[in-house]
Order: structure tokens, then C-alpha cells, then sequence
């Protein structure tokens, strides 16, 4: 497969599964419908899209929070971690025990 037919299946795959199938099919059946009817599918239309793009924001924003609250608990983790290793290495030199100098973090 060619990497323009690759990308014409991405760009076909990515608007029906972003629904914009329903789109698709709504554009068809209304062909011949008057006005009005269609401005009533459509504004239909646009409230269904709406709902599928506000519950996709929604649990993609819930995913950030856990994200960042991991990601806040993994920094404490490190830093309880190298506060640890400098004690370590503090009461080894101590001691005098030779180690390594330690990086800077």
C-alpha cells in the first residue's frame, strides 16, 4: 500500500470514527427534503456531535487529572528517593567510605 492510499484511509477512518459517518448519512438522506426539514436534521445533527465531542472532552480531561496526579505522586516518590541517597551518601563519607561523586539532579 502506497503512503498516499495509507493516508486516504487514515483521513477516512479518522472523520467515520469521529462521527462524522453521521454526518455523512445525514447529508445524504436529506437531499431531498425541503428547507426547513433539513435545517431541523442538521441542527439535530450538530446536538448529537456535540454530545459524542463533550463526552470524549470529558473522559479525556478525567485521563489528564489521573495523568497528572500520577505524575505529581511519581516526583515526590524521586525526590523522597534522592533525599534518601543523600543521606546514604553523606553518612558514608562519614565513614570514610570513597563513592563516586553523586550527579546532579
Amino acid at each position: 500500500m502506497t503512503g498516499a492510499m495509507q493516508m486516504a484511509l487514515t483521513v477516512v477512518t479518522s472523520v467515520i470514527g469521529g462521527g462524522g459517518f453521521v454526518a455523512i448519512v445525514h447529508a445524504l438522506a436529506n437531499k431531498n427534503r425541503n428547507k426547513s426539514e433539513v435545517t431541523d436534521i442538521n441542527v439535530k445533527t450538530a446536538i448529537e456531535l456535540e454530545k459524542v465531542a463533550m463526552m470524549r472532552y470529558t473522559d479525556v480531561s478525567k485521563h489528564l487529572e489521573f495523568l497528572d496526579k500520577s505524575l505529581l505522586e511519581a516526583r515526590k516518590k524521586m525526590e523522597e528517593y534522592h533525599s534518601y541517597i543523600i543521606v546514604l551518601h553523606d553518612l558514608l563519607k562519614e565513614h570514610n567510605i570513597d563513592l563516586p561523586e553523586r550527579s546532579q539532579i
